[in-house]
């Protein structure tokens, strides 16, 4: 997935450190963490995974651009970002 984007039936809403991700399609409700929410939040249809990396991780981009390809994948197995 090479420039993900959000779907558009997702709301997304702090609960302290916590994002909560509502679904309105599939009525499922999923708590994501700090960084997994920097992820989601890049996730604009326009940026690559790379890219995304550098903003979360600037010293550690090569090693995190696994994990935030890893992190793509899963919310793409949720539908929380298309292709």
């Amino acid at each position: 997935m090479e420039y993900p984007l959000r779907s558009s039936t997702i709301k997304l809403q702090q609960a302290g450190p916590d994002t909560l991700v509502h679904d309105v399609a599939r009525r499922k409700i999923h708590i994501l963490n700090a960084t997994a929410a920097k992820v989601l939040d890049a996730c604009d249809g326009r940026t690559g995974v790379e890219e995304i990396a550098r903003r979360i991780a600037p010293q550690h981009a090569a090693q995190a651009a696994h994990d935030v390809a890893r992190i793509i994948e899963e919310f793409h197995a949720l539908g929380l970002v298309i292709a």
